[in-house]
């Protein structure tokens, strides 16, 4: 699979397609999934409207489109992403060294198993990343430009 480039406010980061999909399908998982402690923002809830139709998301190898700024508006939208990634992030936790293949299977939502255990590890530091674009916190794999 491919990287796609995903920007957010002027600041993005390249990931592979299959990290993208496992945080775009794991955030849509938690929130059908979870009983929810807090309201997520009808912003939020149209991202991942948005993200659930996969024409809409993956138009192909390295082209991920995950329009995040034309969902998430203000401070309140991106506390309620980071909330529901914070619950995906405390699911993967719960696993060993590996994620299982029924777990990442799942989350995936394709209607047919095709990944294998996976690294737990790679999916924590791909939510990681997830999460410092989002929040700005300036970091090496951020890349800035004007877009004025």
């Amino acid at each position: 699979m491919g990287h796609s480039f995903i920007d957010f406010k002027g600041k993005g980061l390249h990931l592979s397609d299959t990290h993208i999909m496992w945080i775009v399908r794991g955030i849509i998982y938690v929130r059908s999934e979870s009983k929810m402690p807090f309201t997520i923002t009808t912003n939020v809830d149209q991202l991942l409207e948005s993200w659930s139709s996969t024409d809409n998301v993956f138009i192909g190898p390295g082209c991920y489109q995950l329009e995040i700024d034309k969902y998430i508006q203000n401070e309140r939208d991106i506390r309620s992403l980071l909330l529901l990634i914070d619950i995906l992030e405390d699911k993967i936790k719960e696993f060993g060294e590996k994620v299982p293949a029924e777990f990442v299977n799942k989350i995936a939502n394709f209607g047919t198993d095709i990944f294998f255990d996976q690294h737990k590890s790679q999916m924590l530091e791909a939510l990681h990343k997830f999460k410092i674009l989002l929040t700005g916190s300036n970091s090496e794999f951020l890349i800035e430009w004007d877009n004025e």
